[in-house]
């Protein structure tokens, strides 16, 4: 009897461990490519972008289903809207077929009268079955603070955090 219960425990974690490497939490991946920026960053893509200047950047969807699936892309709140006199994704619903990649086109123009000088630009991409993925990148606009926008602790160990800050103090001086 004792094996019996061993043996089924067994088969129970055995069971339990194969179905959780099976989950999915999406069935497909939004992303996009480091080509379409300025600069990368540790952490993220970085553009570059003037006032009234239009760009698009390339945004890939994956498939990594075994069914074709319809991805609606949109702006995920309307934090980009004051930024932006143009953001539209073309087109903003992709079809993709089970284990492929589609594209689409974020057209954007920074706004003449904007008073932002950087900001984190985000998206989704939503299932029409199930699943939701966000994606973004770093929006730094007529070159405002570029030369030190992306430094950061972790890109710049040892080391400080931004370039222009003196760090040589005397023991003497650093007591006072």
């Amino acid at each position: 009897m004792r094996y019996f219960v061993i043996l089924l425990v067994l088969i129970g974690v055995v069971g339990t461990a194969y179905a959780e490497s099976q989950i999915t939490l999406t069935p497909f991946d939004v992303y996009l490519s480091s080509g379409d920026f300025t600069t990368q960053g540790p952490n993220h893509n970085i553009l570059v972008l003037d006032r009234g200047n239009p760009t698009s950047v390339n945004v890939y969807v994956k498939n990594n289903d075994d069914i074709p699936h319809k991805i609606v892309l949109s702006s995920p709140t309307d934090s980009n809207s004051s930024t932006f006199s143009m953001f539209e994704f073309r087109p903003s619903e992709v079809l993709v077929l089970p284990h492929q990649t589609n594209s689409a086109k974020l057209r954007m123009t920074v706004s003449n009268d904007t008073d932002t000088h950087s900001t984190f630009v985000t998206f989704l991409g939503q299932g029409d079955v199930f699943g939701m993925k966000g994606a973004g990148f770093y929006l730094v606009v007529d070159d405002y603070l570029i030369s030190w926008t992306d430094y950061s602790m972790r890109a710049g160990l040892p080391g400080p955090a931004f370039s222009y800050l003196i760090t040589d103090i005397l023991e003497n001086d650093a007591e006072k």
